[in-house]
């Protein structure tokens, strides 16, 4: 991410520079542990990287 764009994010949505870095959230549930994964992408082609991640996480 050009640093241009970094500038424009922070200024928009009210970000720090941490908040660019991928984070993962956990939450315990009564039953099970549910972690939400928190990242930057473009508009257009999350479905796809959403898709390609969850494959990666499966068969590591």
């Amino acid at each position: 991410m050009k640093a241009a764009e970094k500038k424009g994010l922070q200024r928009r949505y009210f970000m720090q520079e941490s908040e660019f870095e991928p984070r993962v959230y956990w939450r315990m549930t009564d039953n099970w542990l549910e972690l939400t994964v928190r990242f930057i992408a473009r508009d257009h082609g999350v479905r796809e990287l959403k898709d390609v991640m969850t494959r990666d996480i499966l068969t590591a």
